[in-house]
């Protein structure tokens, strides 16, 4: 890479960790390059992916609305042509593109799940400042568990229980333990410094001005108090961002990002709901000494 070459910063967290707030932050600052989870995109809408091995967390559904984004595609011939071709998405072509050039940008940030990157550790791109992005585990498998059974027909969401969801079982350290994993590997390779740069999505929300601060010391960006307010709508179709076109046809039918395109700024932790989800409250227990290890990691307010 030249000396030219923008300043790359990755940023790898778990689904429902609140981590797309980041994304809509830096999504107006001039020369800031987005690039909305590539990795995850292989892995769900990609040739190697779910398409290949048959595999859609174990339940029939989730394969109905990947053929559902399929379709939303092919009737909307040049509506999403401003993200990119899934057809194209390998591992080696977004470890590729991630280490390519990127003219007139001076920063690169991408962000993505651990999930996809957890077994395939010689696809993580070189050249990039990694990070990572944690949220406590009850909100996050409590979220996950909301958002899924949106997307379940009734009488399948009336039976779903989360911990019955082969992605926990195809990663059974939740998540949390394959981010563990991710730093010690990226630390045996000299990828990461000792102390890595972790950040806490209850502890941003709660003081976005001290931890924004801190997260850009670390990590190089230049910080400025515009990054706490931006303006309402779809960054999607900005020169700034690089996005799936799955993603987005996805979002026409479900609107999972439409809470992301309509803020304006930093919300405040919601409180969780009582009583929590017997399922829930479980598969977190699990997770949670995972979670305590990164969290000792994280910057403090």
């Amino acid at each position: 890479m030249a000396e030219s070459d923008p300043k790359r910063i990755m940023m790898w967290t778990l689904p429902r960790a609140s981590s797309t707030v980041l994304l809509k932050c830096f999504s107006y600052i001039p020369q800031f390059q987005i690039i909305n989870e590539p990795y995850n995109s292989a892995m769900t809408f990609g040739p190697e992916g779910f398409r290949k091995t048959g595999h859609v967390n174990g339940i029939k559904e989730y394969g109905d609305f990947l053929d559902s984004v399929k379709k939303e595609i092919e009737k909307n011939p040049g509506k999403y042509d401003h993200g990119w071709d899934d057809e194209k998405c390998t591992y080696d072509w977004v470890k590729n593109t991630l280490e390519g050039d990127w003219p007139g940008k001076k920063f690169v940030f991408c962000e993505d799940y651990i999930y996809p990157i957890s077994t395939k550790k010689d696809k993580v791109p070189h050249g990039f400042t990694h990070t990572f992005f944690i949220r406590n585990p009850t909100s996050v498998f409590l979220a996950n568990r909301i958002g899924t059974m949106e997307n379940l027909p009734s009488e399948v969401a009336a039976k779903f229980d989360i911990n019955d969801v082969p992605s926990w079982k195809i990663y059974p350290k939740y998540g949390y333990g394959e981010l563990l994993d991710l730093i010690a590997c990226l630390k045996d390779r000299d990828m990461v410094q000792s102390n890595p740069i972790v950040i806490d999505a209850d502890d941003l929300l709660k003081h976005p001005e001290s931890i924004m601060r801190k997260y850009c010391e670390a990590t190089g960006i230049p910080y400025s108090d515009s990054m706490h307010t931006w303006p309402a709508g779809d960054p999607t179709r900005g020169p700034n961002w690089h996005i799936s076109r799955g993603y987005l046809a996805a979002n026409q039918i479900v609107g999972f990002y439409d809470p992301f395109f309509s803020s304006t700024g930093f919300p405040p932790p919601e409180d969780l709901p009582t009583p929590l989800p017997e399922d829930v409250v479980k598969l977190a227990a699990r997770a949670e000494p995972y979670y305590q290890e990164l969290y000792k990691m994280c910057i403090k307010p």
